[in-house]
């Protein structure tokens, strides 16, 4: 028996070693195996209140480009989100999937602040917002200042 620390609730159980036979017949003890979890998917109502908020959310590095979105929720990478996105001065809202690429944990070194970084998906609702996102950035992308994430 071994203990086992379930990665949800982190509780711990234990649970038996299988045992198997090899060709030649003598006995082998294997250890169980963990069935792989699937991504979890969450939603993420974002309010971006003008273009210097936005510069440091924003993911350029990207290949479709991302956002940066401040949250005390626990997601893992490779977790599928969906992005609600207001940007400054805007009424419509954007909505875009992307997955967790990035992770600032709670207590971050640095200061830094807690959240994840999404990485927009190819879509066409994705490539909009991207769009728009530049366009307002026009003239900041290339500046040396420190983001959320970089």
């Amino acid at each position: 028996m071994r203990p086992v620390t379930c990665r949800n609730s982190g509780a711990r159980a234990v649970q038996p070693l299988r045992s198997g036979h090899r060709s030649d017949g003598s006995n082998v003890r294997q250890e169980p195996r963990m069935k792989p979890m699937a991504a979890r998917q969450g939603i993420i109502s974002l309010k971006i209140k003008d273009a210097a908020s936005l510069y440091n959310a924003y993911m350029p590095f990207l290949k479709h480009g991302g956002l940066f979105a401040a949250t005390a929720q626990s997601y893992s990478l490779g977790d599928e989100v969906v992005l609600l996105v207001t940007l400054a001065e805007e009424t419509e809202r954007l909505s875009v999937v992307g997955k967790v690429v990035w992770i600032s944990p709670i207590g971050a070194q640095g200061n830094r602040t807690a959240g994840i970084g999404i990485h927009f998906n190819e879509s066409g609702d994705a490539e909009a917002a991207r769009s728009r996102i530049e366009n307002i950035l026009a003239g900041t992308l290339t500046s040396e200042r420190a983001t959320h994430t970089m």
